[in-house]
């Protein structure tokens, strides 16, 4: 699974602005298709935004819209790829008045202070939301989100980063990752080296890739008594 291609892939959801029950169809497959790991999970919803990011303007609807398209893509996500967590506290009220008045009270400066995020948190293990609204709970982030859309993209970049600060919290108190299965393809043992090599290399989904998880800067020289023989930078960055 490439990083990269997903972000691709965002974007070609994204440029319409919308998504639709045939689309759904088809990002649930391409989440299915590239079975990511859990630990890649947030990686791909954070991506979403930072994605949609590109996609603002100065048109108050359209980023409505976008907003509607990236809770659309999360929802896939997390019905595709997680699962409830099974509440091991005795059955409470869930107050759905207070979590709206707790997302409004987020969204209003466009920041997530420390103690926000605390009880945030606090809120999702106290009161967790009952199976039937966790979907409501999470679409709530967006709906409420939307009223504090406007046209002015640096605020509206920062509500985006509001927003997906509070979808990991409900993903990590309420949410969890599937159980995982690797897609492995069957290989001759009798096969060179080579293609061995290249095997292993793709089951490691979860590898650092050159230029993006890491750069290294070479020495300029080739002998250490050459004064040119040092880089800018460390080795690897």
């Amino acid at each position: 699974m490439c990083d990269k291609s997903f972000d691709s892939y965002y974007r070609s959801v994204f440029a319409d602005l919308s998504v639709d029950q045939e689309e759904s169809a088809t990002i649930k497959s391409h989440f299915l298709n590239a079975n990511p790991p859990p630990d890649k999970l947030l990686v791909l919803r954070s991506a979403a935004f930072r994605i949609g990011c590109e996609f603002l303007t100065d048109k108050k609807q359209d980023n409505i819209s976008l907003l509607k398209a990236i809770s659309a893509v999360v929802h896939i996500m997390e019905t595709t790829c997680m699962i409830p967590i099974e509440s091991k506290s005795k059955e409470v009220s869930f107050d759905e008045s207070e979590m709206e008045a707790l997302y409004r009270k987020i969204f209003e400066d466009l920041l997530i202070e420390a103690d926000e995020s605390q009880e945030l948190a606090a809120f999702y293990k106290n009161t967790p939301p009952p199976k039937d609204k966790l979907r409501w709970t999470r679409a709530s982030a967006f709906r409420i989100g939307s009223e504090f859309v406007t046209d002015d993209k640096t605020k509206n970049i920062a509500l985006l980063r509001c927003i997906n600060s509070v979808v990991h919290s409900f993903e990590l108190n309420c949410l969890t990752p599937k159980p995982y299965t690797l897609n492995v393809k069957s290989f001759d043992m009798k096969g060179d080296i080579s293609k061995a090599a290249q095997h292993l290399w793709d089951l490691d989904v979860n590898r650092a890739n050159a230029n993006r998880d890491y750069k290294i800067s070479v020495q300029g020289g080739k002998k250490p008594y050459q004064k040119q023989d040092e880089a800018a930078d460390p080795l690897f960055t």
